[in-house]
């Protein structure tokens, strides 16, 4: 019977402990800084049609994000249409393309002119590759 009372208060440390945060990012440049995300959403020729991916042959959307002296990579699946990307507030440009499954460009690159991201907000950004973008 005198377990319980010591149950009790470990329930409760270990509930208060599930809503700690521990922040382990070194990079001070961005510590304590609040993010914002840009979400790119595309279409293939005007639709938003997952199938365009297969009959362009167009496995993932390949984005550069222009950020500094660094470019950041990231690529999505095709078909999802749409991705959003956490940034530290500030401006950036880049470029998006799609490619096949084996890495390949199969459009020209679009050029994302620049924008900003606001802390704690979302920016979207439409992309649309014409007929013409296609190799």
């Amino acid at each position: 019977m005198m377990r319980a009372p010591w149950a009790l208060a470990l329930a409760a440390l270990a509930l208060a402990c599930t809503s700690c945060i521990v922040h382990t990012d070194d990079d001070d440049d961005h510590y304590g800084r609040d993010t914002g995300s840009v979400t790119l959403r595309w279409t293939i020729n005007g639709a938003a049609d997952p199938a365009q991916c297969q009959l362009s042959a167009s496995a993932r959307i390949f984005i550069t994000v222009l950020a500094g002296p660094s470019p950041l990579d990231y690529r999505q699946d095709c078909t999802a249409l749409g991705t959003a990307i956490e940034l530290p507030p500030g401006t950036y440009s880049g470029d998006v393309h799609l490619e096949d499954a084996a890495g390949q460009p199969r459009t020209t690159d679009i050029r994302l002119v620049p924008f900003d991201i606001v802390e704690g907000s979302t920016l979207n950004i439409p992309i649309d590759f014409p007929a013409d973008s296609f190799y």
